[in-house]
């Protein structure tokens, strides 16, 4: 196998990685991750540097065996527990650059010390971004059975506070990337996808979902993960939570609202009722879609996404909310049929079901919101017996993309005040 690695003189000089391979030859070796665990399987070493050649070690001589050398990879992608950023904050990746220098080739020299772009996260959204890359991911991430269908999620893990993290209509949970990130190893951060249109996973056939039932299905996907009564459920956007815990208050131990519809604002303003109208028309839904496909349309004010938020949803996130949409009418005729069975008046319903919820809420809103009116944000803490209030500026309806540092300070604070086993906790 020879590779030729193509560096084309109108493209930016490339630094320790080139803009294209070929590969001619008939022999290809697929390698299996490494971590480091010698042969006995055990972890070697205490801090990363040690850790870190063991696992290099433990690649290249699977590379040997297999008939290769450093000079025959392609790509190399390392996965870490932290993010680093420099030398100087990330001691520890300095000190790796030693090892990788010493067992490759000039070519791969360059990654030492500390990543170059080559690292990549593995905390809550590095499964995700990796996993779910392309048509078809969901099938790479678990999944839980529930009776309309398999509902794809990313769960962080670890032994912190479970946190239900819910997006809303036409996105998917990589909208709350940001705020996992900032949560930290302190939360186990559970995100499904729920089928509002940009999910991937498909339902049973003939498999409806209204408003209420979908509510009742973050129910069931968190009684089927066996999720306690710890746990902190938090919306974005949506309104099934309200939904949930008026119906189900003994399933929603902790309820966080972040900017969702409520009260009579449904469908919400704007975006909302667009969305609903374009339901409403045959091929509505399929000509937003790939109406949005054209970048420039998204940046239109008052529309979509841009109405949504205080600074522009990156694109990246755009792309992968609405590819289901433009490509998969069965993911089409979910969100049409969901939009097209909401109630007017169910809402309100939930609102006065949420006077007899009487565990811990946190309401949190932007007030630059324009399509989730900032004054349901004080009604909803209003009217829960034990809501409170936490209001950020410079924010719409998207909170977690507008503030997800904000949003993550006030969900670890919210925590620490409803915890009974957090003596220090705020009172």
């Amino acid at each position: 196998m020879t590779l030729h690695r193509v560096n084309p003189a109108e493209l930016s000089p490339p630094t320790g990685f080139s803009h294209a391979v070929t590969a001619t030859g008939s022999r290809l070796v697929f390698l299996a991750g490494q971590t480091a665990l010698d042969g006995d399987g055990k972890v070697v070493g205490a801090a990363l540097p040690a850790q870190f050649e063991r696992a290099l070690t433990n690649l290249l001589t699977a590379l040997r065996h297999a008939g290769g050398t450093p000079a025959d990879l392609a790509r190399v992608t390392v996965y870490a527990t932290a993010s680093p950023t420099t030398a100087t904050t990330h001691p520890n990746w300095a000190a790796s650059g030693g090892g990788w220098r010493a067992a490759t080739t000039p070519r791969w020299r360059w990654w030492a010390p500390y990543g170059c772009g080559t690292i990549r996260r593995w905390s809550s959204w590095t499964g995700w971004r990796s996993w779910t890359e392309g048509r078809g991911g969901a099938g790479r991430m678990p999944q839980v059975e529930t009776g309309a269908g398999s509902i794809a999620y990313e769960d962080t893990g670890g032994d912190g506070v479970p946190l239900v993290l819910l997006h809303g209509p036409a996105q998917d949970g990589t909208v709350w990337r940001h705020v996992t990130d900032e949560l930290g190893a302190g939360f186990r951060c559970v995100v499904p996808t729920l089928p509002y249109g940009s999910h991937r996973a498909p339902l049973r056939p003939g498999t409806v979902l209204t408003p209420r039932t979908m509510a009742l299905l973050i129910g069931e996907f968190a009684d089927a993960l066996k999720l306690g009564d710890e746990t902190v459920f938090v919306e974005n956007d949506g309104g099934r939570l309200q939904q949930l815990a008026a119906e189900r208050p003994e399933r929603v131990g902790r309820l966080v609202i972040a900017g969702c519809e409520a009260f009579d604002n449904y469908p919400p303003r704007a975006g909302g009722k667009m969305m609903a109208a374009a339901a409403r028309i045959p091929g509505g839904i399929a000509a937003m879609a790939h109406g949005l496909a054209f970048r420039p349309a998204r940046r239109i004010p008052g529309t979509g996404y841009a109405v949504m938020a205080h600074k522009p949803v990156a694109h990246d996130l755009i792309d992968r909310w609405i590819e289901p949409l433009r490509k998969d009418p069965a993911a089409r005729r979910v969100l049409v049929r969901y939009l097209r069975a909401a109630r007017p008046s169910e809402m309100m319903e939930a609102a006065e079901g949420l006077r007899a919820y009487d565990r811990p809420a946190l309401v949190v809103w932007g007030r630059q919101d324009r399509m989730m009116p900032p004054e349901h944000g004080r009604r909803l803490a209003e009217l829960l017996s034990q809501g409170r209030l936490v209001e950020l500026d410079d924010c719409r309806t998207l909170i977690p993309l507008d503030r997800p540092e904000g949003l993550a300070a006030a969900i670890r604070d919210f925590v620490a005040r409803t915890s009974p086993e957090a003596p220090s906790a705020t009172p």
